[in-house]
């Protein structure tokens, strides 16, 4: 307020008098400004200022009345703007400091003498407007009160959700995994695995919530990594494949020449981009194609990528358009109940296309189709000396189906010709060759036009995962037509150089669907992990949470011990000695946060224990509490294989310079006998070596060693319920001797005690004893087994 009146003041010739007020006035709210960076209440702030303004506003009217009579405009201004930003409150106490400063201006100054109505005018203008006012800033209060109150609620809601979803998938997802790694059939197999990816189909509606929650507030800057196009067109293609199989819809992929360049920037961005649209593709086609196709393209201001979703749906009328990126929008009411859906998928989508400066559009004619592009600028990796080395010496093998052969002049790619002029000669070449072998098959454009695009021939390619790569009879090397980009992965030139081939082979690499570098561990052995065996504490109230956790760390070579609450967690760290902790964060008597942050206040300057939070909460408040508490990660419940293994080897390294801890040396790893590949075998001779390449034999002796001892008493405990007719206690020592069966390999003794842990109680009353005599036979081969095993390997040594 002083330096808009100290301007009018200078500028209208006012008296240095008032000059001399406004210095002193301006001086002193520096004074209050400099008191808040002192630690000044704001209270004690906000009242000094009303005060000096209703000062300041009389001193001025008294000395210069006709002059300075505009600054009644300056205080009701002062008024509403305290009343907007501090409250009711703080206007009505400003309204009545300026009314008391008016009202003496009024009764010392003659200048208001002559205009008594015009005065009382003003002093009641300046009681009456504010008390108007007030009405429409309580309203104003109450609806940021509510907005605040539905935000909170809505991340209450978010959380509440996030956690009983995840909480069964946790199980569910952890137990597929693990069923994936066993000798299953090829029918339970395939049963499995669509249990898998429903799982995860599910927790990826539910991380659509989430993000769509988010964006609201979150416009940080993105993580960024570094990716290729067809290596997330890939995945995207193996995600959905059974969603599409399902509806009978050919899925596609294609990738155009030079799309291979390694890209940095925010890839989970544009693979969920590439989910969604794709997910949204196959949901709104009932018969024909999907296709997902990429590329690198060079446009005014640079490089830029593009990618494209392209359906034969039922399309989109012009004026739904741009109104289906609005969230929780369907383009009619009829899409709902066709096909279902949240209507979030494409504004997450263009929330992304805008956080990474790129562009999402529509094309789409209802009754034929839709096809969806983003482009958006591309910022690619640079390579060292050492990485284009390796680059350049890569080698692969191609099979050339065509009428002249493929000049090669490069003898890291060895290309095996097969002759064809027409497609009678292209399906004898196929019925001789072994696709698999190869990388890529690359086929004259010539032949491939004599060929329907819905020929079973091209099944071939798929189920031998040899991606097609067109030899295009153009120089351009592109593909226009929908039914050739449908049948090939990628396009190279009649005559391609050296830098073409090589593009064209690694697109076929990543559309074979080698496993990313994140779904290594995922995917590898148990006995391909290397790491020292740890002594890991599990703090859970969830028991399948803890059978999970325990199954993939036991698998792996590390000791669990668990807590059921977060007391006892907290006893057994004051009483044992572990390398991690893995805690829940919601658990009862004592929370994983209060655990972890009494625990942090009681290690003092020891070691400092790695501990990590386990949630259900996927929310960013949940993850910023756990490190307030001390905790050095936290990870989203359900927790995948691979990821828990990777923590492990984050936060448990080795110790420099040593080597695996129990790890036999080369040459010194026992044999598997010869006995245990025979169909009488009770012992399954993989999982046998996995343990040996594991630990070596001495880890293997006292595995097999701890196994008899576990084992003998837990027989005595199945007699003794069975005799005693206790179902729970029967259960439970069956189940336990599946565990110790499990980790030594004995499948079928596993396999019976799974069967017992879940028996009825009419069998259990009727069979138990006969069946727990059946489970000590079946125990006594594998220990029989066990000991000739071990004993032929003390021989040995």
């Amino acid at each position: 307020m002083g330096s808009l009146a100290l301007i009018v003041c200078w500028l209208t010739g006012i008296s240095s008098y008032v000059i001399a007020a406004f210095s002193i006035y301006l001086s002193c709210n520096a004074l209050l400004m400099l008191g808040r960076r002192t630690g000044m209440k704001p209270q004690m702030r906000w009242i000094s200022s009303i005060l000096l303004d209703a000062t300041m506003a009389a001193v001025a009217q008294i000395l210069e009345p006709a002059q300075m009579s505009f600054a009644w405009v300056i205080m009701m201004w002062a008024v509403l703007g305290n009343g907007f930003r501090f409250g009711n409150r703080w206007l009505f106490l400003a309204a009545g400091a300026m009314a008391v400063s008016f009202a003496t201006v009024v009764a010392v100054s003659p200048f208001w003498h002559d205009m008594p109505v015009l005065a009382a005018a003003l002093l009641a203008g300046l009681l009456m407007l504010p008390a108007y006012c007030s009405t429409l800033i309580a309203k104003l209060s109450r609806a940021t009160e509510q907005a605040t109150a539905a935000n909170r609620a809505k991340s209450y809601f978010l959380a509440s959700v996030s956690h009983e979803l995840r909480t069964p998938l946790n199980a569910i997802i952890g137990y597929a995994t693990q069923l994936e790694e066993e000798n299953l059939s090829p029918r339970i197999a395939a049963m499995v695995g669509s249990s898998h990816k429903a799982a995860e189909h599910l927790l990826y509606l539910i991380e659509q919530l989430l993000y769509a929650s988010r964006s609201e507030s979150v416009q940080g800057p993105v993580s960024e990594s570094a990716y290729t196009l067809p290596d997330l067109v890939a995945q995207t293609r193996d995600i959905l494949i059974p969603q599409a199989q399902e509806k009978g819809i050919d899925l596609h992929v294609h990738a155009a020449p030079g799309s291979d360049q390694q890209i940095c920037g925010p890839a989970e961005m544009v693979r969920n981009m590439m989910l969604n649209l794709a997910s949204n593709a196959i949901k709104f086609t009932a018969e024909g194609q999907v296709i997902i196709e990429c590329g690198i393209a060079q446009a005014t201001d640079g490089p830029e990528l593009w990618f494209a979703v392209e359906d034969s749906g039922v399309g989109i009328a012009p004026e739904a358009q741009q109104r289906i990126f609005e969230p929780f929008v369907q383009a009619d009411e009829s899409v709902l109940d066709r096909f279902g859906g949240t209507g979030l998928g494409l504004a997450i989508c263009r929330q992304f296309a805008d956080r990474m400066g790129g562009v999402l559009s529509v094309e789409s004619e209802p009754g034929v189709g839709s096809r969806f592009t983003y482009r958006g600028p591309a910022s690619f990796v640079q390579q060292s000396d050492g990485e284009k080395e390796s680059a350049e010496t890569e080698a692969a093998a191609i099979i050339h189906l065509g009428g002249k052969e493929l000049e090669n002049s490069d003898p890291r790619y060895r290309i095996d010709w097969k002759p064809c002029v027409d497609a009678d000669d292209l399906r004898a070449a196929l019925k001789s060759a072994e696709l698999q072998k190869y990388e890529i098959a690359v086929i004259d454009e010539a032949i491939a036009n004599m060929v329907s695009s819905a020929d079973p021939l091209w099944q071939q390619f798929i189920e031998a995962r040899t991606p097609a790569v067109l030899q295009s009879a153009d120089r351009s090397a592109n593909l226009e037509d929908i039914a050739l980009r449908a049948a090939f992965a990628t396009v190279i030139p009649h005559q391609p150089d050296f830098a073409a081939l090589r593009s064209a082979i690694r697109i076929g690499c990543s559309f074979r669907g080698t496993p990313p570098s994140d779904a290594q561990a995922e995917l590898a052995p148990a006995a391909q992990i290397l790491m020292s065996p740890r002594r890991v504490l599990v703090a859970d109230d969830n028991r399948t949470n803890c059978e999970v956790l325990k199954t993939i760390l036991e698998s792996i070579g590390h000791e669990v011990h668990f807590a059921v609450d977060g007391e006892e967690a907290l006893e057994a760290l004051e009483n044992l000695n572990f390398d991690i902790v893995l805690l829940d964060v919601n658990m009862p008597k004592l929370s994983g946060i209060e655990v972890c942050a009494l625990w942090r206040q009681i290690e003092g300057p020891r070691r400092r224990l790695p501990i990590l939070g386990l949630t259900a909460d996927a929310t960013d408040e949940t993850a910023q509490k756990c490190l307030d508490a001390g905790m050095d990660a936290r990870f989203t419940k359900p927790m995948r294989r691979g990821e828990l293994i990777r923590a492990m080897e984050q936060f448990c390294p080795e110790p420099e310079g040593s080597s695996r801890s129990g790890a036999a040396e080369p040459g010194k790893l026992m044999a598997v006998p010869d006995g245990l590949s025979s169909s009488d075998s009770v012992l399954d001779p993989a999982q046998i070596e996995s343990l040996l390449e594991m630990g070596g034999t001495e880890f293997l002796e006292s595995l097999c060693l701890s196994y008899c001892e576990d084992v003998e008493q837990l027989i005595v405990d199945l007699e003794r319920a069975a005799n005693q007719q206790e179902l729970e206690a029967f259960c439970f020592a069956a189940h336990a001797i599946k565990s110790s069966a499990a980790n030594i390999g004995a499948s079928d003794l596993r396999t019976l005690c799974g069967r017992l842990e879940t028996i009825a109680a009419p069998e259990f009353h009727a069979n138990g004893v006969s069946l727990a005599e059946t489970v000590k036979q079946q125990a006594r081969l594998v220990e029989e087994q066990l000991s000739a095993m071990t004993a032929g390997a003390i021989r040995a040594a």
